[in-house]
């Protein structure tokens, strides 16, 4: 019988079992120097690097020697230090020379506290530096050809006054080639040529060798069985692990057949991996295939091929992973019949299929870090399923039957553990590229991410990064409070990124203005009532915009509480504009201008639509609400048919000018030149001290103020801010001297009464049309309720008053402005608009 044998590739570990604080009774020991020095070297408040450590784990990354890092391997080690508020200093580096290696000059070092500090916080990275096989530590270019095969960096340390020890742990693998070479001997028999591919196995590992084609060498020896030939591989490949497989295609007289032979070869930066494999029976080697499901194979010692004359082979584990654990393997791809070996005597190529029991259930999935996706069942229209990874039928998730998991439309998705946590420094990757799914929780910090490409989902938070580039997001119900909420950030330093799709809800943030808001290409967001953007939790409180061209006008809705005249609510790349947004205010919508790359509030005096009873008085009433948004000078409120109570009575930067008190029988008394909460109004006026009256006092002035029917009849409510200059001597007035303000309009004599001139009403007509103030046309009016008329007497002709004249005595045509100008109106009659 012939006999089959193949010598596996190993890879001989490297061991970091030592450390820099090491003497020669074990690790991490100090000496009796060590001692000595730490006293003395800590008396005057000097700080000291006295010591390193790698820790005492092993790590495997040279294929076929041992890495002797305390010996002749190792060229030279170099210490980065870098203080938190400082510049990085590199110091000395400790080469090899004749007498010494490069580990015993760094050792000496230390110990000798020849690395001094300055007390604070650093962090430190370690090198270390081998030579190519033919190069000497002590050719003149050693030094140029010296590559990097090891470095750590450690997290901020606290050095202290004294003596301190850096614990490194298990270093790094630098990025880099290695060198492999395999030779491969096998029986002639009729092989006519082979082939060689290399298949890289870590993820993002891009380097591969397809079909390369071998030279077969002549036949070397001879024995029992024939003749041997052999083939060299021969490459320089990406560090990592990869399966090399040969095929034979042979012709041994009953026809052309193909043999695969394969391995797992690990390859190290700067090292080479180097075997010779016998192979005495092509036409007995049979190939094994693992089907691991989404998972990956981890280990250098995996059978890909074997032979009816081994042992029992035992099925190796697959690698752990986060997202699900492994159950078993089956022989086939519906989980029916479980193995773990292959029995002696087995022929016929083998496919093993891994099952995993995945963290889901009806009511949550949990993607425990790994990256996961969503997407619809192809053909159907509300079958969704997950995936793992990428989009296949071997990552798919699956219940704990081994059937596909169809996703409920109200599934909860966690990016972390069932407890909240995230394994091994991981964070969310969680994208929805269509169907339906409920709530999302992306919770694992900055660097995750959620993304959505289509489909439908009820909601998201996340403490990272969402990218909404199509489909539809809800909103949930926000613990039973509205308005909904379709995407809730949690951290001050996440980001929203809106390209497409529909958000109905919220777009909203825990943390007030932590959220980085980009928006650009065509999405919907909001409803231009109640739900849109929250600018609160945006950052700087404003958008920043890229290209809308191809958004619909008013496909944005911004909410912008508290926005006052000139507040920023988008800053664009470019120019901005204003047609892409409705910006929403309590509840109602405001204007905006684009001043250069920003879109800008205009300030401006709204009411609601309707007003907030109180309960605990009948026909009382509130303005609650962002009403007053610009700055002016001269503040006025006026309750037609009704009265009101002021909450209080004074007005920040303003004095109180004048307001009608009602008598008890609610009839206007007169004016007053006081205010008091006691009393019942008709109407008020504030006039500022010299500078505006801001819009934030007088709306928070105005929303103290409680509104009363009377008889329970309907009533109206008049405000104006003005923002005409108390006084300008270029137009020669002065507010209150000759120019004098009642409920919205501008009032002074006629030329009359300047001149003593008598003139018809006529003239006296086209001269109040010839009238200009503060941009509107004057006209000549009309008396219309008492408290006016004794206003204007009182106020208007003060003077003639205080001579003793009565109105009789100079009664006349009085000018005036209408409080906004009509278009094609000849300004003949007096039309009270307010608000």
């Amino acid at each position: 019988m012939k006999k089959f044998a193949f010598k596996l590739i190993k890879s001989l570990a490297i061991f970091l079992l030592f450390s820099l604080v090491a003497c020669n009774t074990g690790l991490n020991g100090v000496s009796d120097r060590e001692d000595r020095q730490s006293s003395a070297g800590s008396s005057d408040g000097a700080a000291y690097l006295s010591a390193v450590s790698f820790g005492a784990k092993g790590r495997t990354i040279v294929p076929n020697e041992r890495f002797d890092l305390k010996g002749k391997d190792i060229y030279k080690f170099v210490l980065k230090g870098k203080p938190v508020d400082g510049e990085e200093i590199v110091y000395e580096p400790w080469v090899q020379t004749s007498d010494e290696f490069a580990y015993d000059r760094m050792d000496n070092d230390l110990r000798d506290n020849k690395i001094a500090l300055e007390v604070g916080t650093y962090t430190f990275t370690i090198q270390v530096y081998a030579l190519p096989e033919a190069v000497s530590y002590s050719d003149e270019d050693a030094d140029a050809k010296a590559f990097l095969v090891l470095e750590k960096t450690t997290n901020p340390l606290n050095i202290k006054s004294g003596r301190n020890t850096i614990d490194f742990g298990i270093l790094d693998e630098v990025a880099g080639n290695g060198f492999l070479s395999i030779r491969v001997r096998f029986p002639d028999d009729g092989v006519k040529s082979v082939t060689v591919c290399m298949i890289p196995q870590d993820d993002g590992n891009g380097y591969s060798i397809a079909d390369r084609s071998l030279s077969i060498e002549p036949s070397l020896d001879k024995d029992s069985i024939g003749d041997f030939r052999s083939v060299v591989f021969a490459d320089d490949p990406k560090n990592g692990w990869y399966v090399v497989k040969f095929t034979f295609t042979m012709d041994n007289g009953a026809g052309e057949t193909s043999q695969v032979w394969s391995e797992l070869v690990q390859i190290a930066t700067g090292r080479k991996t180097q075997a010779e494999v016998n192979i005495e029976n092509l036409n007995a080697i049979y190939p094994i295939v693992y089907n691991c499901k989404g998972g990956h194979l981890d280990t250098d010692n995996i059978p890909l091929s074997y032979s009816s004359y081994q042992d029992d082979i035992l099925l190796p584990k697959p690698k752990e992973r986060n997202g699900a654990s492994f159950v078993d393997w089956y022989s086939d791809a519906n989980f029916k019949s479980k193995v773990d070996k292959i029995p002696a005597g087995s022929k016929g190529a083998k496919t093993f299929y891994a099952k995993w029991k995945y963290n889901v259930s009806s009511d949550a999935l949990y993607a425990c870090g790994e990256k996961l996706i969503l997407q619809q069942k192809e053909g159907s229209d509300n079958v969704t399923y997950a995936y793992f990874d990428k989009v296949d039928e071997d990552n798919i998730v699956l219940d704990d039957a081994g059937n596909p998991f169809p996703i409920p439309a109200n599934l909860k998705v966690y990016g972390s553990l069932p407890d909240g946590t995230y394994p091994n420094d991981t964070s969310d990757d969680i994208t929805i590229e269509s169907g339906s799914v409920g709530n999302i929780y992306a919770c694992g910090g900055a660097k995750g991410s959620v993304t959505v490409n289509g489909g439908t989902v009820r909601f998201i938070e996340s403490s990272g990064k969402v990218n909404i580039n199509g489909g539809t997001i809800l909103g949930d119900d926000n613990n039973g409070t509205a308005p909904l909420d379709s995407i809730r950030t949690t951290s001050g330093n996440a980001v929203v990124n809106i390209t497409g799709g529909t958000i109905r809800g919220n777009v909203n943030g825990l943390v007030e203005g932590g959220t980085l808001i980009n928006v650009s290409g065509n999405p919907l967001v909001g409803n231009k009532k109640n739900t849109g953007i929250e600018l609160l939790a945006a950052r700087d409180k404003k958008i920043f915009a890229g290209n809308l061209n191809y958004a619909d006008s008013e496909s944005i809705t911004l909410i912008a509480p508290s926005a006052t005249e000139g507040t920023v609510l988008a800053t664009f790349e470019g120019q901005a504009y204003t047609k892409f947004f409705a910006i929403i205010n309590s509840d109602r919508k405001r204007n905006a201008q684009a001043v250069g790359n920003d879109v800008k509030i205009n300030g401006d005096l709204s009411l609601p639509t309707s007003l907030k009873a109180d309960e605990s008085e009948a026909n009382t009433f509130y303005v609650f609400g962002e009403n007053v948004t610009k700055k002016g000078t001269i503040f006025s409120v006026f309750a037609k048919d009704g009265y009101f109570n002021v909450g209080e009575t004074s007005l920040e930067g303003a004095s109180f000018s004048m307001g009608i008190p009602l008598d008890a029988n609610f009839k206007e008394n007169g004016y007053a030149d006081s205010v008091s909460t006691e009393t019942n109004f008709r109407y008020i006026q504030f006039t500022s001290n010299g500078g505006d009256i801001s819009s934030e006092k007088a709306n928070a002035f105005l929303n103290k103020i409680k509104f009363h029917k009377i008889d329970n009849k309907p009533f109206e409510i008049h405000i104006n801010l003005e923002t005409v200059p108390i006084k300008d001597d270029k137009k020669g007035y002065e507010l209150n001297k000759n120019i004098f303000y009642f409920d919205g309009s501008f009032y002074k004599k006629s030329e009359r009464f300047e001149n003593g001139t008598t003139v018809s009403w006529n003239q006296a007509y086209n001269k109040a049309k010839e009238e200009r103030f503060n941009g509107l046309q004057g006209y000549l009016m009309t008396i219309t309720s008492d408290a006016e008329n004794k206003f204007i007497y009182d106020k208007v002709f003060e003077s003639e008053r205080a001579k003793g004249k009565t109105p009789d005595d100079f009664g006349s045509w009085i000018g005036g402005t209408r409080k906004k100008p009509k278009v094609n109106y000849d300004a003949s009659a007096w039309q009270s608009d307010g608000f």
